[in-house]
């Protein structure tokens, strides 16, 4: 039984178109499908929204606790008491509470820039949740953008559920969560 050679060459074509459609299927229109996906249904706008939302949420809790200087405490005080407290190296506790104060403001402002860093950046958490379901999901997009949308796995049903567990990694938390922490 002799083999057609033009059979042979004609397979080993097939055979490196297939495996060309489905690298790009596995490494270019299955990621896009994904990212298509997650827009179509919102969940980039909700995910930015909802990053934002607690940013602020946390920026507006940070308490601004009154500042008491020495002096507040000291003109509360009778001058006898007052003379007594400065015999005695009050002025070491003035400057003390002076520096606690100098402290507090400086933590404050720190943590305030940090803040608005992490709100300035919002996205780049978002990102991060469709860059890990991508990674994690990619033969499963790759199946369904390689066979136009006719084969759904089972496994990018809930792909919401999935960028909002991708969300929620370290990795991806700590992009918006580095703001400081509550």
């Amino acid at each position: 039984m002799s083999i057609d050679q033009n059979l042979l060459n004609s397979g080993g074509g097939i055979v490196v178109a297939g495996l060309l459609y489905a690298g790009a299927s596995m490494y270019v229109t299955g990621p896009l499908v994904m990212e298509r996906m997650a827009e179509k249904s919102g969940w980039l706008a909700r995910c930015e929204a909802r990053v934002e939302t607690e940013l602020k949420a946390r920026k507006s809790s940070t308490a601004q606790t009154p500042e008491i200087s020495c002096e507040d405490i000291l003109d509360s005080l009778d001058p006898e008491v007052v003379q007594l407290i400065r015999i005695f190296g009050g002025e070491i506790a003035c400057q003390m509470i002076d520096a606690q104060n100098r402290a507090r403001r400086s933590a404050e402002k720190l943590k305030s820039l940090a803040l608005d860093a992490a709100l300035s950046n919002k996205g780049a958490a978002c990102s991060c949740a469709l860059s890990e379901v991508s990674e994690a999901k990619r033969g499963s997009f790759a199946i369904y953008a390689g066979s136009a949308r006719t084969i759904r796995p089972t496994s990018i049903g809930n792909l919401d559920g999935a960028l909002e567990g991708a969300l929620a990694t370290p990795q991806c938390a700590a992009l918006f969560k580095a703001g400081g922490a509550s």
